[in-house]
């Protein structure tokens, strides 16, 4: 198994959970409308600095024998299939699109 698609799933989760919350402070009025692309960009960026140590760490131990267990732990903690995953893609890849 590799670890690069449950990476970008993570990633790509993370980016809609900062659409959504940004959507809903402006609905709630936290912020301006106007500001809703800015919010959106800084819960994203928090959201990339937080999740970046932790998959580094992920790439690192990919090699490691007990790697399956803990890919499968991680698809179970999210709730996420082989199907829901994206395609493999290389690390210079998934860094420009994150």
């Amino acid at each position: 198994l590799s670890v690069e698609p449950l990476i970008k799933e993570i990633y790509l989760r993370a980016s809609n959970a900062a659409k959504v919350e940004s959507a809903r402070a402006v609905r709630s009025g936290y912020i301006p409308a106007e500001y809703a692309d800015q919010a959106t960009k800084m819960c994203e960026q928090s959201m990339k600095r937080f999740l970046h140590g932790k998959t580094s760490r992920l790439r690192d131990i990919s090699e490691t024998r007990n790697m399956d267990n803990l890919i499968e732990s991680l698809k179970f903690m999210l709730g996420v299939d082989e199907d829901d995953l994206p395609e493999p893609v290389q690390n210079e890849q998934l860094k420009k699109e994150t």
